[in-house]
């Protein structure tokens, strides 16, 4: 999950498709157990911890400051868990360069991760760091947060060039966040689809109450709003989401 701009919620979006994929899995009972883990690769500024009231783990900053291949038994160690069964690497509590990791780390922890998880959810900072392109190449999906304004779009514009440049064939969504889907759309909303090349399928409505709920208590909003709007399309996004990607391989988003 990539952001268009600071602030445009990112965080908010990748924590709640995390959960809504586990959430929509937990429910066929008839189908075997999945896993899902989130990642917090915004090393400086990472929330997803404050997002799911899980304390700061020291797993990235060990690769920083160590000569450490995440293999299979250190994912198992550096993960926490939440109380609905989502395994969370968060950022670390100590301010750390962006750069203090390297490509081969990042490949190796997400090789890790998709070995043990169905589903692996990676909130990525807006730096375009050395390493971002591991993340990339290994990934199936790339989901950018975005909203309809002139200078949100030129930066997703931006974006997808940048992550197409070397992996054309990469398969990339827009999730127009503080918005909700037009009944009719504008002419703005016509011009950025042009300008992107891309048909708009995810909104999400703009829901200060329930967002700030969700952050307040440190929880999804299906625990704290289920049933507002904006919780309702993060699930049809998640949807989206399984139905690209069946839930029995081990997909990375």
């Amino acid at each position: 999950v990539a952001q268009a701009r600071g602030g445009i919620g990112a965080t908010s979006v990748a924590v709640n498709l995390a959960d809504q994929l586990l959430v929509r899995k937990s429910r066929f009972r008839k189908e075997p157990s999945k896993s899902v883990a989130i990642v917090d690769l915004d090393l400086q500024f990472g929330a997803v911890g404050d997002f799911l009231d899980v304390d700061p783990q020291e797993g990235l900053m060990q690769l920083a400051t160590g000569d450490v291949m995440p293999d299979e038994m250190w994912v198992e160690q550096s993960l926490a868990e939440t109380q609905s069964g989502l395994s969370v690497l968060t950022a670390p509590a100590d301010f750390m360069p962006l750069e203090a990791i390297s490509a081969k780390q990042v490949e190796t922890l997400i090789n890790a991760l998709r070995m043990t998880h169905d589903y692996v959810v990676i909130d990525l900072p807006r730096a375009l760091v050395g390493w971002i392109e591991p993340v990339v190449s290994n990934s199936d999906e790339i989901a950018i947060v975005t909203d309809t304004t002139v200078p949100s779009i030129r930066a997703t514009r931006r974006l997808m060039d940048f992550y197409l440049a070397d992996n054309p064939g990469l398969s990339i969504e827009v999730v127009i966040n503080h918005e909700k889907r037009p009944m009719m759309q504008a002419a703005h909303h016509k011009e950025a689809a042009r300008v992107l090349e891309k048909k708009f399928e995810h909104w999400l409505p703009h829901d200060v109450k329930a967002a700030r709920a969700a952050v307040d208590f440190g929880k999804p909003l299906s625990e704290v709003a289920a049933r507002s709007d904006l919780t309702k399309n993060i699930g049809l996004l998640a949807r989206a989401v399984a139905k690209r990607m069946p839930m029995g391989d081990r997909v990375n988003v």
